[in-house]
């Protein structure tokens, strides 16, 4: 059997606050949501959901296995928020 190389661990870049908006063409935005920034490392059917210090989130097991289930790969890492747009999220 194969054995299966690491993961690599990304460290994400740091959000960068600006004064007032811009309009720039090889800029991107995204909405901030007030939620908890995550890197999801997919490996198979595993998934570790990690904030961008490194420490491991273990609040969402059904967020993680949704996202393992959900990728169309073996093997990713994702960067991205976690947030509740339900109105009865705590």
């Amino acid at each position: 059997m194969a054995r299966r190389s690491v993961l690599p661990v990304f460290t994400p870049m740091p959000l960068v606050a600006v004064r007032e908006p811009f309009n720039d063409p090889d800029w991107l935005y995204e909405v901030k949501w007030d939620g908890f920034r995550a890197l999801a490392y997919v490996d198979g059917h595993h998934c570790k959901l990690a904030s961008r210090r490194g420490h491991v989130y273990k609040a969402w097991p059904y967020l993680e296995t949704e996202v393992s289930h959900s990728i169309q790969c073996d093997r990713a890492v994702l960067d991205g928020e976690i947030g509740c747009l339900a109105p009865d999220c705590g």
